[in-house]
């Protein structure tokens, strides 16, 4: 005979918060060494909730109720059908951030993207005054970045080089290397 005092309902999930398994018991530690003993699933549980019950018929009831909805993985309850369709998944209760903190997340990604396409604009605008033979040194004078950021900007872009190079090896020129 069961004892009809206190008991537990335990839920036992695995690391992805898949629902594995819904039990009751007096003493949840022994209950779940006796599962560790025989069940080769439960290895997979890495998540205990325990909640208690004034009366061993209330967490029956709410047993079978969690079984019956929630369907886990590894409950088999007679006369429970085969398991079919999408599981519902758990929603655990926990912190959400405040309205306010959501919608200075929305303005700061807003305001990223407006300036990436202003970035995208500068430096179309840079390579544009390149392609009319400014330098890169000149630029730098007047804008945030150096004139080799400058420079890389107008080679990313396809312009060519304002003159052509003043050193040119030995080696290329006398057809060694």
């Amino acid at each position: 005979m069961q004892p009809q005092g206190r008991t537990a309902l335990y839920r036992l999930y695995d690391a992805a918060d898949q629902l594995l398994y819904v039990g009751i018991s007096n003493n949840p530690r022994l209950r779940w060494a006796s599962h560790a003993a025989d069940k080769t699933w439960w290895a997979d549980v890495a998540v205990r909730e325990i909640e208690w019950f004034p009366e061993r018929a209330q967490a029956e009831d709410e047993e079978a109720r969690l079984i019956s909805l929630l369907r886990p993985l590894r409950n088999s309850a007679p006369g429970m059908p085969p398991r079919s369709g999408p599981r519902i998944q758990r929603v655990r209760p926990g912190w959400e951030p405040p309205v306010a903190m959501s919608e200075l997340v929305a303005r700061y990604e807003a305001e990223q993207q407006a300036l990436a396409a202003t970035r995208n604009d500068l430096e179309a605008c840079i390579a544009v005054e390149m392609m009319k033979g400014v330098s890169a040194h000149r630029m730098a004078k007047f804008l945030p970045w150096e004139a080799q950021m400058i420079s890389k900007i107008g080679r990313n872009a396809g312009v060519p080089p304002l003159r052509p190079a003043t050193v040119i090896s030995v080696r290329r020129a006398s057809g060694r290397g």
